[in-house]
């Protein structure tokens, strides 16, 4: 049924379609109208979608502002977009998550990393500045095994790495569950992380666990399209 009519799909193919151009450089995309008309017989749906590409863009400069808590240098290092390269929105989201993972390993586990672009329409080309809001500091009150009631929380405390009252590391989280996953009486982890109550800097770590049967032996299977 993917040939039928959906107002929903439509919007969500539009986005698509604005995402292509900007990872491609054309900085000034848009979509102008999409009109929809029934054919006479109400059988058949014709859809007309006017677009302005623009121009391609190139990138000038790359800045980076606000509180950057972590050496500058190494939050350079983290950003993919240099200048001389096509423009592309997608290079700036993943230079934003990896800038936000690093300062996540020291705690920082709710920083927001926004790039603006300010484009210049004489010179075909795009000034970025990464604006870097840190929030604050986060610490762990608690850790805690939700699910697991036949095994006591001290065997799953041996493979935490995110220890309670530590600042809150989301690598560190990660990586904990992944150690219990490894468990041969765990099927399955999964992990939230809870605002405790009246606090602006802690929070609860609350791992689910589902149990597997008792010698059951698991085991996980990956591949790439390489």
């Amino acid at each position: 049924d993917n040939n039928s009519y959906s107002k929903e799909a439509l919007e969500g193919d539009l986005e698509t379609l604005r995402s292509f151009y900007m990872d491609r450089g054309y900085a000034d995309f848009r979509w102008d109208d999409a009109q929809v008309q029934i054919s006479p017989d109400k059988k058949d749906i014709f859809i007309t979608i006017g677009i302005t590409e623009g121009d391609l863009y190139s990138i000038s400069n790359v800045r980076l502002a606000g509180r950057t808590i972590v050496p500058e240098q190494e939050l350079r290092g983290l950003i993919l977009a240099q200048p001389g390269q096509i423009f592309s929105q997608r290079v700036l989201s993943q230079s934003e998550q990896l800038m936000s993972a690093r300062l996540g390993l020291d705690g920082y586990a709710f920083a927001q990393i926004r790039a603006a672009p300010e484009l210049n329409r004489d010179t075909k080309e795009v000034d970025v500045t990464f604006f870097v809001d840190p929030q604050n500091r986060v610490y762990v009150r608690r850790v805690n095994f939700n699910g697991a009631d036949s095994v006591n929380d001290e065997v799953f405390r041996r493979e935490m790495r995110q220890l309670d009252g530590g600042y809150l590391s989301n690598a560190l989280v990660d990586r904990s569950q992944l150690f219990l996953q490894r468990l041969p009486y765990v099927e399955a982890v999964e992990h939230e992380t809870t605002p405790v109550p009246g606090s602006a800097d802690q929070v609860d770590v609350d791992f689910e666990i589902t149990e597997g049967l008792p010698g059951q032996f698991g085991s996980s299977l990956g591949f790439s399209e390489a």
